[in-house]
């Protein structure tokens, strides 16, 4: 799936795909029978940026943001990691 963008990089996906959600405040956790789920979101990374994130020590998390809060129709995604 990278194959098409490059040279860039992504850590391991671990999470649950992040569209498309309800938008319905009482269902953050429910996904829209308008489309297949899918991992619209995501971090990628140069080889600069991944030498530096495996290289970095420290444990990365690459997951989701607002599991339990309705924020459209996408949640966010977040990498963390420290130099």
């Amino acid at each position: 799936e990278l194959k098409s963008f490059g040279m860039l990089h992504e850590q391991p996906i671990r999470f649950q795909p992040t569209y498309p959600f309800s938008e319905d405040v009482a269902a953050p956790n429910v996904y829209a029978d308008t489309r297949c789920p899918a991992w619209c979101d995501r971090v990628l990374m140069t080889n600069a940026a991944a030498s530096l994130v495996a290289h970095s020590g420290t444990a990365v998390v690459y997951d989701t943001l607002a599991r339990d809060a309705c924020v459209g129709d996408h949640k966010p995604v977040i990498l963390t990691f420290s130099c």
